[in-house]
């Protein structure tokens, strides 16, 4: 199920080097698929496991209902974005199965209402403790996860995409960012590395709409460390950042002043005692 055509390894580094996903396509597709395994309905079991579950939460008149694979495709298909970006990324996703913890394999689509009247949707694994637990697909207002869960939180690899069309696909745990993956704001920023507790942690390269390039370590979200950083205009730095700012003595390649050279002391991005050769 799902398009037909993966994008070539040329077109993904296109796109990851350009930080932009191109036009917008609105084409419906289908979810995909958890393949191997025979679908089984909701029983009535695993339906009083999940409302003991939600009650524990203070969600005390939570529905939880059974629907059709059109209506979750229907669902699936609010967030406009969701075909240009899951075919990007469908064909590097790795949907493990917990054949230990596992109790109920692909269950078919529930629609889960919660006091407020909010709803969210889920096709896949669940636990013995109604926990999503394996592989499946978790879909809210217009923001959908693809990939691997345990304890109910995005553990593994896995995509995710809001309603503005912002995405990480890469390494989860424990519902955050960790480990190695690419994050897209918009088209206005591309970063791709390694993260840590949902914060840019170790080496990684980031991107900006306007052009600017940097590539090096960051730690706890910001610069730190040693690094490059290339501007639009071609000047550029390379040297040491503390909190995303210049740091100590440094060299730099400057294109405003005749592609001069010169090392510098500077403290934030304040440039000071300049030595040009």
């Amino acid at each position: 199920m799902g398009c037909e055509n993966s994008p070539s390894q040329e077109d993904l580094d296109i796109i990851a080097s350009s930080g932009t996903i191109g036009e917008l396509k609105i084409t419906k597709i289908s979810p995909p698929e958890i393949e191997n395994e025979e679908y089984k309905h909701i029983n009535l079991e695993l339906n009083d496991i999940l409302k003991s579950k939600f009650r524990k939460q203070g969600c005390i008149n939570t529905k939880i209902i059974e629907i059709s694979s059109e209506e979750f495709n229907l669902a699936f298909n609010r967030n406009y974005f969701v075909n240009e970006i899951y075919n990007l990324y469908k064909s590097k996703l790795e949907l493990i199965k917990y054949e230990e913890d596992i109790y109920y394999h692909n269950i078919n689509p529930i629609k889960i209402i919660d006091n407020e009247n909010k709803i969210q949707y889920y096709k896949g694994d669940f636990n013995k403790k109604g926990q999503v637990h394996g592989r499946g697909i978790w879909i809210k207002d217009f923001n959908i996860y693809i990939g691997n869960f345990k304890n109910d939180e995005f553990n593994g690899t896995g995509l995710f995409i809001n309603e503005q069309g912002d995405y990480y696909f890469g390494q989860w745990k424990n519902g955050n960012y960790n480990g190695y993956g690419t994050l897209i704001l918009g088209k206005k920023l591309m970063y791709r590395g390694f993260f840590k507790n949902g914060k840019k942690e170790g080496f990684g390269e980031e991107k900006s709409l306007e052009g600017d390039y940097y590539n090096g370590v960051f730690f706890n979200g910001e610069k730190n460390g040693k690094g490059k950083y290339l501007y639009s205009d071609g000047t550029n730095y390379q040297g040491y950042f503390k909190n995303s700012k210049y740091n100590g003595f440094n060299e730099f390649n400057d294109t405003n002043i005749g592609n001069a050279f010169y090392q510098a002391q500077n403290i934030g991005n304040e440039i000071e005692n300049i030595i040009i050769s």
